[in-house]
């Protein structure tokens, strides 16, 4: 089982745009920007997304209060591992089945209890 941070689209075209405005690139910055930006459209063609899951390894053997952020995650051995994941199958529980993937969205979990509040307030007594 692996955990993962999401980013869509719009939030990491919005954060490469906020890095573009607060630095200036350098050819290897502007050609790995490119290739990025390319990989992020090829991805988008196929209905598609790369994300960097947290292994479960990493998890059940980490020893501090909270994870480190995804910064220093990157740079620990074992501890990220690429997957790519087709958007449509993952809406239609495919990769549920598979039991490899443990998915937490805070977003998700803010919505869901914001929808049970208003559902509960349209059936208070007036």
């Amino acid at each position: 089982m692996v955990a993962f941070i999401l980013l869509t689209y719009d939030k990491l075209k919005e954060l490469f745009s906020r890095l573009k405005m607060k630095t200036t690139d350098t050819n290897e910055q502007m050609e790995e920007r490119a290739r990025v930006e390319a990989e992020i459209a090829e991805q988008r063609a196929n209905d598609e997304v790369t994300f960097n899951f947290v292994t479960r390894e990493y998890i059940l053997g980490y020893r501090g209060n909270e994870l480190p952020v995804f910064q220093k995650l990157r740079g620990l051995p074992n501890a990220l591992v690429k997957r790519t994941i087709h958007i449509t199958r993952a809406l239609c529980g495919e990769y549920a089945a598979l039991e490899e993937y443990c998915i937490v969205s805070h977003r998700t979990l803010e919505l869901a209890v914001e929808q049970a509040l208003h559902a509960a307030s349209l059936h208070e007594p007036s």
